[in-house]
């Protein structure tokens, strides 16, 4: 059974790139069959360094925008991967990735590869990368618990059945809670409870106006899921017949 993960990035900027090297670091380590970059591209070139590429594979999307087409990036870095499991994690997530790695098996569709993550301040993101460790008791940290926030991990094949990430969604904001409705509707998720993961400081990114996309989103899911899919933005081939999961729901 082999893993990719995927890490989409684009213009990481000095509040960012301080965590990236400690993030890959672990990701190396950690055991993937294939680690995925794939970067979005605008008229300034890479933001990455040459030791943070090395070791992985680098996929260039060329998009002349000012914000992340983080689907789009996701569903290339799928198309692109040879692996089982696909891991899609944002270059600012730490996971325990060896644990959950270990914990996949072949009768999953989708996992979420730790019970929620903890959304650390400067402080403590400083602390945690300098030492690896750091105790959160009495801290006031806000917990979010939600599959796909962050970091998810699916079966190639479902990913697919799926059509992947729908990506009439730019920048950051719902592109994840609409996956996870198609996803939580359709498969079996499976939550790694015993494993927590930590979302390292940066300065907020304004959310982009995604909402009401979004909601209607939702309520086309709900009505049919099957033409949904069918006719949602997506690179990612449409089949012809509905995979059996769109005939059960």
């Amino acid at each position: 059974m082999s893993v990719s993960i995927i890490l989409p990035v684009f213009d990481l900027g000095p509040d960012r790139a301080w965590s990236v090297d400690f993030v890959l670091k672990h990701i190396k380590r950690a055991g993937f069959d294939e680690v995925i970059i794939v970067e979005q591209i605008g008229q300034d070139g890479s933001c990455l360094t040459e030791s943070q590429l090395r070791g992985t594979t680098h996929l260039k999307v060329c998009v002349d925008s000012s914000c992340i087409h983080k689907s789009l990036l996701i569903n290339r870095g799928v198309m692109y991967a040879n692996t089982d499991f696909i891991w899609m994690n944002d270059i600012d997530i730490y996971a325990p990735f060896s644990q959950a790695i270990c914990l996949l098996n072949s009768e999953m569709e989708a996992a979420k590869p730790f019970s929620c993550f903890y959304r650390f301040t400067r402080d403590l993101s400083d602390r945690f990368v300098e030492d690896g460790f750091v105790d959160v008791q009495g801290e006031n940290l806000i917990v979010v618990h939600q599959f796909a926030a962050g970091a998810f991990v699916i079966r190639k094949d479902v990913f697919l059945e799926l059509r992947g990430m729908n990506e009439v969604f730019v920048g950051w904001g719902c592109e994840d809670c609409e996956f996870r409705a198609r996803v939580e509707k359709l498969c079996k998720v499976e939550v790694f409870r015993n494993l927590k993961g930590i979302h390292l400081h940066h300065e907020r990114i304004p959310e982009t106006e995604t909402r009401d996309i979004y909601e209607r989103c939702l309520e086309e899911i709900d009505d049919d899921v099957e033409a949904y899919v069918r006719g949602m933005n997506s690179s990612i081939p449409c089949w012809g017949t509905p995979p059996q999961r769109f005939l059960v729901v």
